[in-house]
């Protein structure tokens, strides 16, 4: 049985507390794991988005991640009323299909997934700017990119960590 727990910061103490207790290996980084969703709790109050990249399977992981942002993840996220009622008024029956269905996604890309880009960038400037390129056009100050690279190492995500920096988001690797 779920209990519901209103208040957010609370909520989420649990939700750390048993994410450690599953996984005690990470109790050494609880306070990196309060601060990064601290960090994007913030970025998506303040109507901002998140930006995620990197290589091989961390690029598999980015688009995953990406995936549970825009659309609901263990809880449905209707649209606001505002908008239902748009749908409604200008789509008929299919409007209310789509006011029922769709849900409230949380702004977030994958800078791993715009092959046409991805290549342009590539083959006209470095392939090591893939991602900060992206950042440069998609990233705005309180933005959030996330970097992922198991080695730490792979320049393309180093890259948009610096870039992101410059342009005054919030990095978390």
């Amino acid at each position: 049985m779920k209990i519901k727990i209103n208040n957010l910061k609370m909520r989420n103490e649990i939700l750390l507390k048993e994410l450690t207790k599953r996984y005690p290996q990470l109790s050494s980084i609880e306070d990196n794991i309060r601060m990064a969703a601290e960090c994007l709790i913030t970025c998506y109050k303040e109507g901002l988005k998140v930006l995620v990249c990197g290589n091989g399977g961390s690029c598999s992981d980015s688009d995953h991640i990406v995936g549970e942002l825009m659309k609901g993840f263990e809880n449905k996220r209707p649209v606001n009323n505002n908008l239902k009622m748009k749908l409604l008024e200008l789509g008929g029956d299919r409007g209310s299909l789509l006011s029922e269905k769709l849900q409230q996604g949380l702004p977030a890309i994958s800078l791993t997934a715009h092959s046409a880009l991805i290549f342009a960038v590539a083959n006209d400037t470095d392939a090591d700017l893939i991602f900060a390129q992206q950042v440069v056009g998609y990233g705005n100050t309180g933005d959030v990119l996330i970097g992922i690279s198991s080695s730490g190492n792979s320049q393309n995500v180093v890259d948009a960590c610096i870039t992101a920096k410059a342009k005054g988001m919030i990095v978390l690797v």
